[in-house]
């Protein structure tokens, strides 16, 4: 039903359930690289510098440090402190806070199921 209303659409493996990355996972990987492969023109070029040992590794952004050094996280807290919560916060403002954030971070929209193997 959902389909028939939507143009199909390349989905990322992250953005998969487990059931559904298994079944992929159980593809023979010729069948998987057929189907996979003309999703996204990237995966050709991956290969190739994989096959020729030339992979490389994502550079760290730039901005990076801003987002997540000490200073940038000691930043953000002084921020909310500073916007008080008056004389005294509420008994329960820590766990209302803390379940606000659980809910807004495990959203379905940020589910990325990953597979470890056990001995990682």
């Amino acid at each position: 039903m959902l389909a028939a209303r939507h143009t199909p659409r390349p989905v990322p493996f992250s953005r998969l359930t487990l059931a559904a990355q298994l079944e992929v996972l159980a593809r023979p990987p010729d069948e998987s690289w057929a189907l996979c492969a003309p999703l996204n023109p990237f995966l050709r070029r991956w290969r190739d510098r994989a096959a020729r040992g030339a992979l490389r590794v994502t550079p760290w952004p730039r901005a990076a440090a801003r987002w997540l050094s000490g200073r940038a996280y000691a930043q953000r807290l002084a921020r909310l402190l500073d916007a008080g919560f008056g004389e005294r916060p509420n008994r329960s403002a820590g766990r209302d806070a803390q379940q606000e954030f659980m809910i807004e971070r495990l959203s379905s929209s940020n589910l990325y199921p990953l597979l470890w193997s056990a001995g990682t």
